[in-house]
C-alpha cells in the first residue's frame, strides 16, 4: 500500500486532526519562507526555522523523506503568491516576482519528490477575510506589529483591497496550474483545482461552509486547525470531491 506526505501550510492542519492512519504523514510549515528562499531582501525570511527543533523547514522536508520514504506526495498549500511577498512588496517596496516564486515552487516539487511515483499539487485561494480592515490586522499580528505605525490609514486601506488581491490571487492560481501544466516531469504530477470546491460560482464568493465567523475568531491569530477556514470541511471536502485515489484507498473513503 502507498505512504503519502501531506506536505502543506496552515490549511493543512485538518489533516493531522481528521486523519490519523500510520500511512499518512503530515508536515506543516510557513509555505511562504519556504516559496521565498530565493529572494535575497532583508524584509524576507530565507527560511523559517522551526522553534522547536530549530531546524529550518527544507531540513526538516529532507528528513522526513528519508525516514517515512512516501510514494506519493501532496503539496497542499494555499495561495502560491502567498500574502507575504503580495503585501511586503507594497508595504517595503520589495521587489519581487511571481513567475520567479512559482518557478521556486516548481523546483520544489521536482527536487522533493525525486523519489515518489505520483505528486498532487492543491491550491485554492484562501482569502476568509470581511473587509481591509480584517486583512491588514492579519498581516499586522503575523509579521509587521508596528504597521499603523509605518503607514497611513488610507495607504493600508490601498495596500489591503480585497478585490484587487482576489484577482491577483486567481491570477497567480492560472499561472500554477499552466506551469505543471506545461512542465515536463518525471513522474505524475497533477494540479487540483479545489476552488471549484471553495467558492460559489466565481473567486469573489465563497461558499459559507468554509468560512468562520467573526465571533468565533480569536483576537490574536493562532495557527490551529481552523487558522483561516473551517478545517473540518476542508478536509472532508477534500476526500470527496478532489481526485485523489490511493488517498481515499487507504482511508476507505468512498469515491461518490
Amino acid at each position: 500500500m502507498d505512504k503519502i506526505l501531506i506536505v502543506g501550510d496552515s490549511y493543512s492542519y485538518g489533516f493531522k486532526k481528521y486523519i490519523n492512519n500510520p500511512q499518512v504523514k503530515v508536515l506543516t510549515f510557513f509555505a511562504e519562507y519556504i516559496m521565498n528562499i530565493d529572494n535575497k531582501s532583508n524584509h524576507i525570511r530565507q527560511t523559517f526555522v522551526d522553534e522547536k527543533n530549530k531546524k529550518n523547514n527544507l531540513v526538516i522536508l529532507k528528513e522526513t523523506l528519508k525516514s517515512f520514504k512516501p510514494t506519493i506526495i501532496i503539496f497542499n498549500f494555499g495561495q502560491v503568491d502567498i500574502n507575504f511577498s503580495y503585501f511586503y512588496n507594497r508595504v517595503f517596496g520589495v521587489p519581487y516576482n511571481i513567475e520567479c516564486i512559482i518557478n521556486q515552487y516548481m523546483n520544489i516539487i521536482k527536487k522533493y519528490s525525486s523519489k515518489c511515483k505520483k505528486v498532487y499539487v492543491i491550491n485554492f485561494l484562501p482569502l476568509f477575510a470581511d473587509t481591509w480592515e480584517d486583512l491588514s490586522k492579519e498581516f499586522q499580528i503575523i509579521h509587521v506589529n508596528d504597521l499603523f505605525k509605518k503607514l497611513t490609514k488610507q495607504k493600508i486601506k490601498e495596500i489591503f483591497d480585497i478585490g484587487a488581491y482576489r484577482k491577483h490571487l486567481h491570477m497567480s492560481n492560472k499561472l500554477l496550474c499552466n506551469n505543471i501544466k506545461k512542465r515536463k516531469w518525471k513522474i505524475p504530477v497533477s494540479f487540483l483545482n479545489f476552488n471549484r470546491c471553495v467558492y460559489d460560482g466565481n473567486y469573489m464568493k465563497y461558499k459559507d461552509e468554509y468560512y468562520i465567523q467573526k465571533k468565533k475568531r480569536h483576537d490574536k491569530i493562532h495557527i490551529t486547525l481552523d487558522f483561516h477556514i473551517n478545517g473540518e470541511a476542508y478536509v472532508k471536502n477534500i476526500l470527496k470531491r478532489c481526485r485523489i485515489p490511493e488517498l481515499k484507498k487507504i482511508l476507505s473513503v468512498p469515491n461518490n
